[in-house]
């Protein structure tokens, strides 16, 4: 499954996440220490909720 994303935009931005559970330390680390890697994060989680969108015969 093959996408390109476009999107442009400014400002500040909140990030929503559960209050429960274990803190995901690796992926904090990579978002603070790696260039770029919110954006490769949001776009596989995009790309995983598309392949579940697609298995369920969804559309």
């Amino acid at each position: 499954l093959a996408r390109s994303y476009v999107l442009s935009s400014s400002g500040w931005y909140r990030i929503h996440s559960p209050g429960i559970g274990e803190p995901d330390a690796h992926t904090l680390a990579r978002i603070e220490n790696e260039p770029l890697a919110i954006a490769r994060l949001s776009v596989a989680r995009m790309n995983e909720a598309l392949v579940r969108l697609a298995g369920s015969g969804l559309r």
